[in-house]
């Protein structure tokens, strides 16, 4: 477990995004096994890590951890500090800004190779476009360049799975990140996938329009 929890801790999970938004929970970090653990604490932490990989176990995020997650594929190595946003700019005042603990709005991930980033972003292609990706009969269609992966987390016996979108757009030139998170939706595929679909949808309708403005 403990390479899994090391990157989660260099990508922020278990803390708080620093977004300029009341009430923001920092979500949940397994722990890693103490240096003087017994063997059988480490074959515990063992097991744990089967259920952490695959976002699982006590793991817990907000649907912004993982747009930050998502964004760091799409930006080649960035962990951004989200703001919102309004016609006159960041929604906050300056005075407001000084007071946070967030100073910085973006930090390179140490340790973070070109190749691991190349290969993750090949798998969210594929994810998409690929017939047998997850998110490709939902998800994919024509004409659309997007990347992404379906999810259906365990919410717990006797209640139904949340289900989980994540992804970018356009897919060789990112612009947008997309999360969509459906509490107790159920599938991720068949519930947040087509959700998905119309918000890529909408956003190539207007990345296209602004080309046009451009032009």
């Amino acid at each position: 477990i403990e390479p899994q929890a090391t990157w989660a801790d260099r990508l922020e999970f278990g803390r708080r995004t620093g977004v300029d938004l009341p009430f923001e929970r920092s979500g949940t970090l397994p722990a890693s096994p103490p240096a003087n653990a017994t063997e059988t604490v480490r074959r515990r932490f063992a097991r744990e890590a089967l259920g952490f990989s695959i976002g699982q176990s006590r793991l817990t995020t907000t649907p912004l951890q993982i747009a930050r997650l998502l964004a760091v594929v799409a930006n080649r190595g960035w962990l951004v500090v989200p703001h919102v946003v309004s016609d006159e700019g960041a929604a906050r005042h300056l005075e407001d800004a000084a007071l946070t603990p967030w100073n910085s709005t973006r930090v390179r991930i140490p340790g973070l190779s070109v190749a691991t980033l190349q290969a993750i972003h090949e798998g969210l292609v594929d994810g998409v476009s690929n017939p047998a990706g997850t998110a490709h009969r939902t998800v994919h269609a024509d004409g659309l360049s997007a990347a992404g992966k379906t999810g259906t987390a365990e919410a717990g016996a006797g209640r139904a799975d949340h289900a989980w979108f994540a992804g970018y757009f356009p897919a060789e030139n990112p612009t947008y990140v997309v999360v969509v998170t459906l509490e107790h939706g159920g599938s991720g595929a068949r519930a947040a996938g087509p959700v998905a679909r119309e918000l890529f949808k909408l956003l190539q309708a207007t990345h296209q329009a602004d080309q046009m403005h451009t032009n």
